[in-house]
């Protein structure tokens, strides 16, 4: 959850402004969700009890959305005041 809330909201707004200049990197960034959607189905195939269930959609969403915004952050051109280089490694 803290990789999720540290990218989402206010840090994402500053470099994202919602634009049709950046929807190619929304839409890219959208992508890294069908490789751990592939992995997850087989784990409706499990014989375990619905709180665990709930608790693995719980953590899926959390994983997936992170890893969306991490890649989204990584393929987006800098914009003003430095802010998409600073999130990345030099």
């Amino acid at each position: 959850m803290f990789f999720f809330s540290a990218n989402y909201g206010q840090m994402d707004s500053l470099a994202d402004d919602g634009s049709r200049k950046f929807l190619k990197y929304r839409l890219i960034s959208r992508l890294v969700v069908v490789p751990f959607v592939a992995v997850y189905v087989p784990v409706y195939f499990y014989n375990v009890s619905l709180v665990a269930f709930i608790g693995y959609d719980v953590v899926m969403f959390f994983l997936v959305n992170a890893a969306r915004f991490h890649l989204k952050h990584l393929i987006f051109p800098d914009v003003s005041y430095g802010v998409i280089n600073c999130l990345k490694a030099l």
